[in-house]
C-alpha cells in the first residue's frame, strides 16, 4: 500500500479520535475495568470445576459448564483489549483536548 493511503487514513483516525467525547471513552474504560475482575474469577473456576472437562477416549473435551466457563476466559481477553484500546484513545484524545 502506498504512503498517500496510509497518511488519508491516519488524517481519518485522528479526526475520528479528536471527535469522540471523553465521557464515552471514560464508560467503556469503567465497564471493562469492572468486568476483568468479574471474568479472572469466574474464569479460574475452569480450572479447579472437577466436572468441567470429561474425558472420551483419552482427549479431554468441555461438557457445557466447561463450554460456559470458557466463554468467561475468552470474555476476560476481551475486557483486557477495551482496557488497552479504549485507554490509549481516552489519552489521545485528552491530550488534544489539553494542547
Amino acid at each position: 500500500m502506498d504512503m498517500k493511503g496510509t497518511s488519508s487514513r491516519q488524517k481519518l483516525h485522528d479526526e475520528l479520535v479528536a471527535n469522540v467525547p471523553l465521557t464515552r471513552l471514560s464508560t467503556c474504560l469503567v465497564g471493562a475495568l469492572i468486568t476483568t475482575p468479574i471474568y479472572f474469577v469466574t474464569g479460574t473456576m475452569l480450572l479447579s470445576t472437577p466436572g468441567a472437562t470429561i474425558e472420551c477416549k483419552g482427549l479431554h473435551s468441555m461438557n457445557s459448564l466447561g463450554l460456559s466457563l470458557f466463554k468467561d476466559v475468552m470474555s476476560f481477553g476481551v475486557s483486557l483489549y477495551f482496557i488497552s484500546y479504549h485507554g490509549q484513545t481516552a489519552m489521545l484524545a485528552e491530550s488534544r483536548t489539553n494542547a
